[in-house]
């Protein structure tokens, strides 16, 4: 953070000096559009991580609670997330590829690229390794931290071909971009949500009823898929039109944004489930006692 918002700070200024005080650091003339890409999506593709970093921690803390097994890895996981935040300030140009960017500067950040799917898989490997023949059980909580991690790895996945400029170059502005980023950006909101489910006993001595957690937990968690998986096919739309259907080639893809609608419906149905869990469960909540879980971290040890 301290790292990466210096750098937008001093864009927005050379914007705001440019709109104000007649500046020409943005200028077409001098490829100023160029230059703002370059600036912004050196913060923008690091503030992802700096997202995602969190959510990572909360599942570290909920899975082995509920597998009733240590974190398997933990010292990889610690040296994982190192790496992955030192690699993130160097991939930035992979969203400037079909800018006519230098041919070896390309093939450089396309190694970046694929470079830092590693570290982040290897804190999949060490979460999934500690599922592997534990005592799992399946209260909400546990449900979401499942559902984060599998969501993740299809975001993951499908982003990794992102990181070729021969592919980048057909698929960049594209849905299947906003499918594989709102996988990513799903995983964390569920893992989010675990947590919420995880430590609200903890914050408000009640557990959230657990049926209306299962509702909500599989609401969103194929109300995600049903909306993000329909825009994977949608390899040819750009982004940002609101008005298509000029011939039959275009007419296929309201068919997917129906199927996707519909997904965004059922998300948005399951979020009221779950705000009505949490006003609901504030007051007539079961007790949920000092440690409902069982887990072995400190915040269940205080009075």
């Amino acid at each position: 953070m301290l790292t990466i918002f210096p750098i937008l700070l001093a864009a927005l200024l050379m914007l705001v000096g440019d709109r104000l005080f007649e500046t020409v650091f943005f200028i077409d003339e001098n490829r100023g559009s160029i230059l703002w890409g370059h600036l912004f999506w050196f913060f923008g593709h690091p503030e992802v991580y700096v997202v995602l970093l969190p959510e990572l921690g909360m599942l570290a803390e909920i899975v082995p609670v509920f597998a009733r097994k240590p974190l398997y890895g933990k010292r990889y996981i610690i040296y994982s997330l190192i790496v992955g935040t030192v690699l993130s300030v160097i991939v930035w140009v992979h969203h400037m590829f079909i800018t006519g960017i230098d041919p070896l500067l390309r093939e450089v950040m396309s190694v970046t690229t694929e470079l830092i799917s590693i570290p982040f898989a290897v804190i999949m490997i060490c979460l999934i390794a500690t599922l592997y023949d534990g005592k799992i059980t399946f209260p909400t909580a546990n449900l979401f931290a499942l559902g984060a991690i599998g969501i993740f790895v299809i975001g993951g996945v499908t982003g990794v071909f992102l990181s070729s400029a021969a592919i980048d170059y057909h698929l960049r502005g594209t849905y299947y971009l906003v499918a594989h980023f709102h996988y990513t950006l799903g995983a964390v909101t569920l893992g989010v949500v675990a947590a919420v489910y995880y430590w609200y006993p903890l914050m408000f001595g009640r557990i959230l009823d657990e049926r209306l957690g299962k509702l909500h937990f599989w609401g969103s968690f194929f109300g995600t898929i049903l909306t993000m998986t329909p825009l994977f096919y949608l390899t040819d739309m750009p982004r940002r039109i609101y008005v298509y259907g000029a011939n039959e080639h275009e007419l296929v893809w309201g068919d997917y944004h129906f199927w996707a609608t519909i997904g965004a419906f059922v998300v948005f149905v399951a979020q009221l489930i779950f705000l009505y869990n949490l006003i609901r469960s504030y007051s007539h909540g079961r007790e949920a006692g000092s440690n409902p879980w069982n887990g072995s971290t400190q915040e269940w040890g205080s009075e």
